[in-house]
């Protein structure tokens, strides 16, 4: 098993990883960030998930998304005025370009999706409009409204400057996109134009039931609601099957070595298990 840097490149973008495999692996995981992530992962339990698996002869790429860590993106962004859809689509965009490169240059037969956080249902609505079956979520972020603030407010009190600077970097953003509102007509301006290609994506009826493997953080603030919202998509239909585990004593990070450990060790054995059956 090999560790080597990896470059995807084309007119608009440059997406770097690092890419762990044998010529025996026929199975990867696409390890993808959070929307402010990087390749190493949250406290680089990345690292840790991808040098673990690397025992079990599964390959792993994990790759930088533009334009956090050493990738950037230039690609024109299309205009919506909703987050999630914007994030969704975005995450589209690079997931295409990743899988492109790796059925270009390789020959693996599966793959299996895994992201942290914010990246968790921009990557499951991936693999369940374009035929993924598995994907495993870490403290999967559900997007409710609130979400900046808490984030903010989340922000460690030491840091007391930083959540000051954050808060009025995003009262800046927010003021300069209503003067431009004012100016541009943006709802009215997608209408007159082509459909976005955002809403195509999100309208695009197509939805294959994928497994879903959920490990959560016992001290994660949205535990309770993460609980009651996926396994109703279970119970709903909507994945073909659901496995849930909880980190005792973990925050939303799995901040620690002990933590990290224990992901590690549910990836792997989740992973090991629906490639066995």
């Amino acid at each position: 098993m090999i560790e080597e840097p990896v470059i995807i490149s084309d007119h608009y973008s440059s997406i770097f990883g690092v890419l762990r495999h044998s010529s025996e692996c026929n199975k990867l995981v696409i390890l993808i960030p959070a929307d402010i992530g990087i390749r190493a992962g949250s406290q680089r339990i990345y690292v840790q998930i991808a040098r673990a698996l690397m025992y079990e002869n599964i390959a792993s790429l994990a790759v930088d998304i533009p334009p956090n860590g050493d990738s950037f993106d230039n690609e024109p962004t299309e205009v919506s005025e909703n987050y999630k859809e914007v994030l969704i689509f975005s995450y589209k965009r690079y997931i295409d370009k990743v899988i492109k490169y790796l059925d270009t240059n390789f020959n693996f037969n599966e793959y299996i999706l895994l992201s942290f956080s914010s990246g968790c249902i921009p990557v499951l609505k991936y693999a369940e409009k374009n035929n993924y079956s598995k994907v495993i979520i870490l403290s999967p972020d559900l997007f409710n409204t609130n979400k900046l603030n808490n984030k903010l407010k989340n922000i460690n009190s030491g840091f007391s400057w930083l959540y000051e600077t954050c808060k009025r970097l995003m009262q800046l953003n927010l003021a300069i996109i209503n003067e431009l509102n004012k100016i541009i007509d943006f709802p009215t301006l997608l209408k007159k134009g082509r459909k976005s290609p955002i809403l195509n994506y999100q309208q695009n009826d197509k939805n294959h039931a994928v497994d879903i493997f959920n490990i959560l953080a016992e001290h994660d603030k949205d535990l309770n609601q993460n609980q009651v919202f996926w396994r109703n998509y279970f119970r709903d239909g909507k994945c073909a099957s659901y496995t849930e585990r909880i980190i005792k004593g973990a925050d939303h990070h799995f901040l620690g070595w002990y933590f990290k450990e224990e992901v590690t060790r549910m990836v792997g054995q989740w992973i090991s298990g629906i490639l066995s059956s």
